[in-house]
């Protein structure tokens, strides 16, 4: 059955009499006695919870203050339009943005997230850059079929942005670690990337770059393999690429790490780091730092082009001039790089990685062969997988799978091996914008 959306089921009069039940009984009879039990009534969820700021309503963090049993109410977005009130239940995430709360809507009873931002003025001008891409990417989605979290409603709140969204289960993350980073079998990693890829085809279609995927950011859609892609407050448009220092380290794409020109391409070397880790239960680059980083995906993947090292804004820091050599630069040594930031702290070594990525698959799974490992990855045909990743981990943006191109491999078709499988020829449109660096 297609989805529907909120507008869509009230608009009908079955709609609105199943919708709002509990409503509809009431106004039947005034003594309609059900009332739902709000476990810690007036716990605070919100740390620090002194209210210093905006009449008391906000932290000094510029938190709003909630506790378990409050009302967020919206402002109506017609005349004669009842405003929603969402009945604060508790707290699903905190971050340097604000609160993710779970709140139940008392018309429908149905349960949300409500993301509230700190009423700051640089998160309060994020939250109208992402407000816009919520309501694009829900204009472009009516169906809600394309994997990316749907927007229900915004308002403003005592001065606090506040997206409504659908409540989803929990991330990638938080399934591994259940799992003991044991990692997922090949034919559920695929099941999940196709439906990644199908979410950055979306973006990538209207030239949005998320920024920020990792397990994390991906959550299990009532369950597994059923996945949305969520948070889109670092997402930027390539059309006006603002800041440089983006995406989580271990998920960060060769041309963001040197500071080069990016698009859209980068979410597509997250969409590879995290299908490493599905499989593995770890990262595949778990760099403690960004030269860290640089030398484990130069150790695995190769150098990096001269091209895109010289165009990078973080030459200086991870790299020498060397006109003698073929490329024309270096990388650091450990010792340069010790002494240029005072420094001087080994990279961790980790067993299940190793010098490429086919050594690093294979090498699990034998691992798993040995531990009798129920999954069957240690029997399966790794082959379209490390292919995948190999297309998909290039270290040039421009050789790079595009979203559409990675949706036609047979590791995401499920189609027999191909040793000759090349991509698609028509491109996706790859637009490079310099970089403005506003730090």
């Amino acid at each position: 059955m297609a989805y529907q959306s909120h507008e869509w089921v009230q608009s009908r009069p079955l709609g609105r009499a199943t919708l709002d039940l509990v409503t509809l009984y009431r106004r039947c009879s005034s003594a309609f006695p059900y009332q739902r039990q709000i476990k810690d009534h007036g716990k605070v969820l919100t740390k620090p919870f002194e209210g210093v700021q905006n009449s008391g309503y906000d932290n000094a963090q510029g938190d709003l203050i909630v506790r378990i049993g409050d009302i967020i109410t919206t402002s109506s977005p017609q005349p004669g339009q009842p405003n929603n009130k969402y009945l604060v239940e508790g707290m699903l995430g905190q971050g340097s943005f604000g609160q993710v709360l779970k709140c139940l809507e008392l018309r429908s009873y149905a349960s949300f997230a409500v993301k509230v931002i700190k009423n700051l003025p640089a998160y309060a001008r994020q939250a109208q850059f992402e407000r816009r891409i919520l309501h694009m990417l829900r204009e472009h989605n009516p169906q809600n079929i394309r994997h990316v979290v749907r927007l229900e409603e915004d308002f403003i709140y005592h001065e606090h942005f506040c997206f409504v969204t659908e409540l989803l289960g929990e991330d990638l993350y938080t399934t591994l670690k259940q799992g003991k980073f044991r990692g997922f079998s090949l034919t559920l990693i695929s099941s999940i990337v196709q439906q990644i890829l199908d979410a950055c085809c979306l973006m990538a279609e209207l030239g949005i770059v998320h920024c920020d995927l990792k397990p994390e950011n991906i959550l299990i859609d009532r369950c597994l393999p059923k996945i949305k892609v969520i948070d889109l407050g670092s997402a930027v448009f390539e059309q006006k690429l603002l800041y440089t220092y983006i995406q989580s380290r271990y998920y960060r794409s060769p041309e963001v790490l040197v500071g080069a020109p990016y698009n859209t391409q980068i979410d597509m070397w997250s969409v590879g780091c995290i299908a490493a880790e599905l499989f593995l239960g770890h990262p595949l680059f778990p760099g403690q730092s960004e030269y860290d980083q640089i030398c484990r995906i130069t150790k695995m993947l190769g150098q990096f082009p001269a091209h895109m090292v010289k165009n990078g804004i973080n030459f200086k820091k991870n790299f020498v001039e060397e006109r003698n050599i073929g490329l024309g630069y270096r990388l650091l040594t450990l010792q340069e790089y010790g002494k240029l930031t005072q420094n001087f702290k080994p990279p961790k070594q980790y067993q299940y990685i190793g010098n490429s990525v086919d050594e690093t698959i294979e090498g699990y799974a034998a691992k798993l062969l040995k531990e009798n490992d129920r999954s069957g990855r240690g029997h399966s045909d790794r082959r379209p997988f490390i292919q995948f990743l190999h297309h998909v981990l290039q270290v040039d943006p421009k050789l790079r799978l595009t979203p559409k191109q990675a949706m036609q491999h047979p590791f995401i078709t499920r189609q027999p091996f191909n040793p000759n499988w090349i991509p698609p020829s028509a491109m996706v449109r790859i637009t490079v914008k310099f970089l403005h660096h506003h730090l």
